[in-house]
């Protein structure tokens, strides 16, 4: 998946053959992109791809298996926040919820989220009280301990960790001072290793 030259969300895509391409957002006359998209596929065969247009809004994109695609704006669905960056996604299988977690344009860590109905939107720095967030988030899932992460870099260069269990309320850590280490210069990304539930998060510090 990528953002064109053309401001259309495209991808390529292949199993053991030839290399096929679909201009997604074109297809279906989709408002154009300002960032990068992000994608994730579910268990019912259905593709999920969400990116942010001119106006902050994100948008989803979704089709099942070999199926047309389909639109909605997220951002108009949950009354959300518009974004101010390039958003991060995953799916909760245990609830079957998708998450798209984003910077708000007032500087605050949200998600928007749906299962089958209506899209809901969560303040998630806000709720846990930790700093306003100077890039993008990482996001995603641990089914092993049931728990939702998402890692960013605050104002202050530090990498903060939200996090909670369920549905239960959000927490937030300053894993940049739990760890004493260096501060951040760029955007987190996370893996996860459930052979330990074990939990990584790696960036580009201002040392370089």
């Amino acid at each position: 998946l990528y953002r064109g030259t053309d401001n259309n969300i495209h991808s390529l895509y292949w199993s053991t053959g030839a290399v096929g391409h679909d201009n997604l957002t074109g297809s279906i006359n989709a408002p154009k992109a300002a960032g990068d998209p992000v994608g994730w596929w579910t268990p019912d065969n259905v593709h999920h791809v969400s990116y942010r247009s001119s106006n902050g809004h994100l948008h989803e994109l979704w089709w099942q298996g070999q199926g047309p695609v389909g639109h909605g704006d997220l951002t108009a669905l949950a009354g959300a926040t518009p974004s101010a960056g390039d958003p991060s996604a995953y799916f909760d299988p245990v609830r079957g919820t998708n998450i798209v977690a984003f910077r708000g344009t007032d500087g605050r860590i949200r998600s928007v989220y749906w299962t089958g109905g209506p899209v809901g939107q969560d303040d998630l720095s806000g709720t846990a009280q930790m700093p306003n967030a100077a890039g993008d988030p990482w996001a995603y899932f641990s089914p092993v301990d049931d728990l939702h992460h998402v890692t960013y870099r605050a104002t202050n260069g530090h990498v903060i960790e939200l996090v909670w269990p369920n549905v239960a309320p959000v927490s937030g850590r300053d894993l940049t001072a739990l760890a004493g280490a260096p501060t951040a210069a760029g955007d987190p990304v996370a893996a996860f290793n459930p052979s330990v539930n074990g939990k990584h998060v790696f960036y580009r510090s201002a040392d370089g």
